[in-house]
């Protein structure tokens, strides 16, 4: 069974949308697993957004803050990501920390063959993202990988997922510029001293 946000969560959303709001339906995004998506009905239209709260064991309240952070900081850039309502990170009101995001429309399925156009327009969004230079901080420490808690490439590496040539060609230059930048004392994206660049979560 999909679990359900707490009740004094959702009245958190309602007091950020604003007087008169009432949420008509709460969904899952991922099939049966958080975050949830909201439709919410007020006097000026409708809203659909994102709710995001911990969900252990998965999401914890410090990914929560980074979602956050990650989407003040790709609006400040002008990145093409969803937008941050509003946000309860301590839980003051929410009860638990809790972010409030605008909805992008489409799906989180992936698809089982891709295009070359759809590729390719993914790999010109990941380049614009990697255009923002930043020193890490709060909630936004250096991720030497973009889902810091897994790592893909060496799961495929051990044959614990499947993999394509075109990984295998991708992973096989990332392994030759690190080794090259271990013998020449750097870090893995540049000098010592060079900022990390935002990676999303």
């Amino acid at each position: 069974m999909a679990r359900t946000p707490p009740e004094r969560t959702l009245d958190w959303v309602l007091g950020v949308i604003g007087a008169g709001a009432r949420i008509v339906e709460t969904r899952t995004l991922h099939g049966d697993e958080p975050p949830w998506q909201l439709r919410i009905e007020h006097s000026s239209g409708t809203t659909h957004a994102v709710l995001r709260i911990p969900t252990p064991p998965g999401i914890n309240a410090s990914m929560v803050a980074t979602g956050a952070a990650a989407l003040e900081l790709a609006e400040r850039h002008g990145l093409l990501a969803p937008r941050l309502i509003d946000a309860d990170l301590q839980g003051d009101v929410a009860g638990v920390s809790a972010t409030l995001e605008t909805l992008v429309p489409g799906t989180t399925a992936w698809p089982a063959t891709s295009s070359v156009e759809r590729l390719r327009a993914a790999g010109a969004a990941l380049a614009r993202v990697h255009t923002v230079v930043m020193a890490p901080r709060e909630h936004l420490p250096f991720r030497p990988r973009p889902i810091a808690v897994d790592h893909f490439a060496h799961a495929r590496r051990k044959g614990w997922m499947p993999t394509t040539p075109l990984l295998q060609a991708a992973d096989h230059v990332i392994r030759a510029r690190a080794r090259r930048a271990r013998r020449l004392g750097t870090s893995r994206i540049g000098t010592r001293s060079r900022p990390s660049t935002l990676a999303p979560s």
